[in-house]
């Protein structure tokens, strides 16, 4: 069960503060929601910032305030895929060499924190030579791939709550698990010698 829930009934009848906890509580993770979905690119917080100014002005119509948490993300994921939209629209995409680079590499952490691949000044975690090899295998997933990856492997989320959070049927986040789960797989056989 949702444990804000006061906050999300009080919001939806205006109360800014109790929005304020709401965003507070769920930042770190819809951050690294949006920076799953969006391949770690750098606007993930902004689309973050887009997605909860809709939901602030679209909370009255939500039904169930046990919902928020689903609800909220779903309103992230599809910000994340409209700025996807866009990006393609007017930028080249990156080759999957091209995400070595410093600024491509990150990693989240257990409690939804992204720290850069330089762990340097991060003493509670050793570096990890692998972390730029994750990042470029999820970068290879489709927007949705990595949407159900990331709510099911690392948030630990049932099909149900993924399929509301991002507005599909429980069979079809199976199969985007399952396709998913077939590429890291392609991809990790391929790099190991």
């Amino acid at each position: 069960m949702f444990e804000n829930l006061h906050h999300v009934i009080r919001a939806q009848e205006g109360d800014r503060e109790a929005f304020g906890a709401l965003v507070e509580g769920n930042w770190n993770g819809l951050v690294a929601f949006a920076r799953v979905v969006l391949a770690g690119r750098e606007d993930a917080e902004d689309a973050v910032q887009e997605a909860l100014h809709t939901a602030w002005t679209r909370l009255p119509t939500l039904r169930e305030p046990g919902a928020f948490p689903a609800w909220v993300r779903r309103i992230v994921h599809r910000c994340c895929l409209a700025r996807l939209r866009r990006a393609s629209r007017w930028t080249l995409v990156p080759l999957i060499d091209d995400l070595d680079a410093a600024d491509a590499d990150f990693r989240v952490t257990g409690d939804g924190r992204q720290t850069s691949g330089d762990t340097s000044h991060d003493s509670t975690e050793p570096p990890n030579q692998t972390t730029g090899d994750i990042a470029r295998a999820l970068a290879a997933l489709s927007p949705r791939q990595r949407a159900v990856i990331f709510l099911g492997e690392i948030e630990g989320w049932h099909d149900d709550e993924i399929a509301i959070a991002l507005g599909l049927k429980r069979p079809t986040i199976r199969i985007h698990r399952a396709r998913a789960r077939a590429k890291l797989k392609q991809l990790f056989r391929e790099e190991t010698p």
